[in-house]
């Protein structure tokens, strides 16, 4: 990532919360505030969902004054974390969220930021859910760019993550750990490892996941998140941040840290918080592994880079038109129930109407029509149950 002149720095602040992370973290949702502050002693800091205080209509279910929020960062190092920029979408992130995440950033004390390696958005459409970039030049090409337009903007380094992903796209070029080393040279970004993550693509898609980690470009891994998975009755692996971390991802922690430059651990936990000293007992876990590979304080005071934001910034616009259109296309596949089945039923023709070339048209047919029902139906009942929110509203 080209960094802007020494001029353009702003001062780096001296508070905690502008310190660089270093330990054993966790992901604070508002609803355990006063769990999180009463054991302050057990986060070395913590991570801030950004979406839940960009957008003010979650913000207003949240905490509305931001006051809990504020509490926590002037107590701790804080990161942030975020999850609807779709980093790997062939159009510039949106506008309007990307100015409601520079706010956020702006108004909070945070030393570094990360979003999803994924696309949930092609054309007008939103998934609710993420969707594999292809393993490809163009997609390396289209997140590059976007990293280095929203970290542009919101001024700070953009760490990109990992992700669970119910399909990869076919017609890969590259591997994945291939594709997020590329990623990371051509945006010049670092890595949050999502240990769970790898899991689960690790036993859905039928691959090691400790030569995964092994094959990691470990210089620029940064940040891991863990927790636990949901398995279904057929030995499926889910990603829903809501079950105590398993031996396998314990093992995995240990493999990271040891071929990593990894320097936090955050145990990412969206519910069953309760009773909250289980929380408690996997962040002991956590740090007796951690204690193992790195020292309990960063080896020499560092703060990562915060630069002047620039609100005129703009992407380049080199994306592939191709893969904007071959994304338009999967998003509606995944949300239309009747193309997706003339799909399953027909194969490619069933999409000469999009525009689509062959080569792409076959792609999409290759993808399983299990795994991406899986995605589709989850999508579809989502969007549903908004349009009847709304509805009801009116």
């Amino acid at each position: 990532m080209d960094s802007p002149p020494e001029s353009s720095k702003l001062k780096t602040e001296n508070s905690l919360a502008r310190q660089g992370a270093w330990g054993v973290g966790f992901s604070y949702r508002f609803c355990v505030h006063q769990e999180v502050m009463r054991s302050a002693g057990m986060f070395d800091f913590i991570e801030i969902p950004t979406d839940d205080y960009a957008i003010a209509s979650r913000r207003a279910n949240s905490d509305p004054d931001e006051s809990m929020v504020q509490a926590a960062t002037a107590r701790f190092p804080s990161v942030a974390h975020g999850t609807l920029l779709s980093i790997g979408t062939a159009a510039p992130p949106d506008p309007v969220h990307l100015e409601e995440v520079a706010d956020f950033v702006a108004r909070t004390p945070i030393s570094e930021y990360s979003e999803h390696l994924s696309f949930t958005r092609g054309g007008e459409e939103t998934i609710p859910g993420f969707i594999s970039i292809p393993f490809t030049d163009l997609g390396v090409a289209a997140a590059a760019e976007n990293i280095r337009h929203i970290s542009n903007r919101i001024g700070l380094p953009l760490i990109v993550e990992n992700v669970s992903y119910h399909f990869p796209i076919p017609g890969a070029t590259m591997n994945e750990t291939e594709f997020l080393r590329n990623v990371c040279d051509a945006a010049d970004c670092g890595l949050l490892i999502d240990i769970t993550n790898i899991q689960i693509n690790a036993i859905n898609n039928g691959y090691d996941p400790h030569q995964f980690i092994r094959d990691l470009p470990g210089d620029r891994v940064m940040h891991a998140h863990f927790c636990g998975v949901t398995e279904d009755h057929d030995g499926y692996l889910f990603d829903t941040h809501r079950e105590p971390t398993t031996k396998e991802i314990w093992q995995l922690l240990e493999e990271t840290l040891n071929h990593t430059d990894l320097r936090t651990v955050i145990l990412e936990r969206d519910e069953k918080f309760s009773p909250f000293k289980e929380i408690l007992d996997e962040m002991w876990r956590a740090k007796e592994i951690f204690l193992k590979y790195r020292p309990a304080k960063a080896p020499t005071t560092f703060s990562p880079p915060r630069y002047a934001p620039n609100p005129d910034a703009r992407p380049a616009n080199t994306h592939s038109a191709d893969l904007a259109l071959f994304q338009n296309v999967l998003v509606s596949v995944l949300l239309d129930e009747q193309l997706g089945k003339a799909v399953a039923k027909e194969g490619e023709t069933a999409l000469r109407h999009t525009g689509l070339g062959a080569d792409e048209r076959r792609i999409i047919a290759e993808i399983p029509e299990p795994r991406r029902e899986l995605l589709g139906r989850h999508a579809r009942h989502v969007k549903a149950q908004k349009a009847n929110r709304l509805a009801t509203r009116h």
